[in-house]
């Protein structure tokens, strides 16, 4: 009986040892494509933490900086984001995805600078469900 409660805790013993073994520090990667999925749903600021950490362990990780700064504009931060994809495009200047993230961030803003500066009276009036 002793040499079988022996047995059971060597055999506990090893495999707590493979169990902290197989759980390592995830990849930046692993890091950058968990964040992305929770943005998809709508997590931002969940998503942002995630690049953060990116960031801390690489600081000129181009994935996070681009993708902090896409969170950075949905939650209207518009200097901080121009700043992080920036960033990003200077390390990756090649890049179409972060170019275009930049100018997508600029189109918005002139769009929205436009509706600020038209006149009220100008814009076209509808009205909802009267249609005849």
């Amino acid at each position: 009986m002793k040499s079988i409660l022996k047995w059971l805790i060597l055999v506990m013993f090893v495999s707590s040892l493979a169990g902290c073994m197989i759980r390592q520090t995830r990849k930046p990667a692993d890091l950058i494509r968990f964040g992305v999925s929770l943005a998809e749903k709508g997590y931002w600021n969940e998503a942002a933490y995630y690049w953060r950490i990116v960031l801390d362990q690489d600081p000129e990780n181009v994935a996070a900086l681009n993708n902090l700064g896409v969170a950075a504009e949905v939650e209207e931060c518009p200097d901080r984001a121009r700043t992080l994809i920036g960033e990003a495009l200077n390390l990756r200047p090649d890049s179409r995805l972060i170019r275009k993230n930049l100018q997508a961030m600029d189109r918005r803003k002139h769009d929205e600078t436009t509706r600020k500066e038209e006149d009220p009276r100008k814009r076209k009036f509808s009205r909802g469900g009267d249609e005849r």
